[in-house]
This record gives structure tokens, C-alpha cells and sequence, in this order.
């Protein structure tokens, strides 16, 4: 599991707040790299991380990435997203895509209807709530 997700901080290896150099440094050479509206990601295995300014505001976990947050695994557990909208106030739905400002987390591909593969989530820094908004979340 990619476990140790703590809100607007980080996960794992990755703090938000990081320059790009010192997440290639801890984690190894990337295995792709691009840029979209004038940010750049780097991308290992399934998980995508987004700067602005050189520093990490975003960590992108793709469909196949395991991923726990508030004790709930957001890849096996069928009515993950129902369960955090019930514990954290605040959250707001847009389609596919379910917010969370108070974890900085937004999950995309969470309906009912929508296949456990498809789903991934997006977990951001404060300064990053705003960036999110381009995929009509926030």
C-alpha cells in the first residue's frame, strides 16, 4: 500500500514542497516527464508528481496505484469514496470527481457505476487547492 498519507504534508517519500531535484534524489531517476499549463510532472511507476515553481504542490496516484487514506484502501474498498464523504464535512462533488479540502485529496473516477481500475486520486498542498480547479473540482 502506498500508506502514510498525511494531509497537506505529503505521502511516503514524497513532502510537499520538495524541489524537483530532491524528489529525483530520493526516488531515482523518473521513468517519464511533461508539462501542461505551465507546470511540470515527473512520473514513477503510477505515480505522477506535479510542480509549480520547481516545487511539489501535487502527487497524482494513477489507476493501479494502492493507496490508503484515513485507514480506508481507496483501491480494493468498493464504497471508499462514500465512506470519506461521510467522515470529512466539506467535501464537494462534481460529476466523477469528489474534493476533500480538509485531507487535500480529490478522487476522480468514483461513481457508482465507475470500475475499481479507473479510479485515482489526486493528493495536494494548501498552495495547490486552486491548481486542482482546471479538472472542475474546486
Amino acid at each position: 500500500m502506498f500508506d502514510g498519507f498525511v494531509p497537506h504534508r505529503g505521502v511516503g517519500a514524497y513532502a510537499f514542497g520538495m524541489t524537483r531535484e530532491a524528489c529525483i534524489a530520493a526516488l531515482g531517476p523518473p521513468d517519464a516527464a511533461r508539462e501542461f499549463a505551465g507546470r511540470k510532472a515527473v512520473t514513477w511507476g503510477t505515480i505522477e508528481a506535479w510542480f509549480s515553481a520547481d516545487r511539489l504542490v501535487e502527487l497524482w496516484c494513477l489507476p493501479g496505484t494502492p493507496l490508503t487514506v484515513a485507514g480506508i484502501d481507496l483501491v480494493g474498498d468498493k464504497a471508499a469514496h462514500e465512506k470519506l464523504l461521510a467522515a470529512h464535512a466539506g467535501a464537494t462533488q462534481h460529476g466523477r470527481y469528489v474534493n476533500f479540502p480538509s485531507l487535500g485529496l480529490c478522487l476522480c473516477g468514483f461513481g457508482k457505476s465507475s470500475k475499481v481500475a479507473n479510479r485515482m486520486a489526486i493528493l495536494y498542498a494548501p498552495v495547490a487547492a486552486k491548481a486542482v480547479s482546471f479538472l472542475g473540482t474546486v
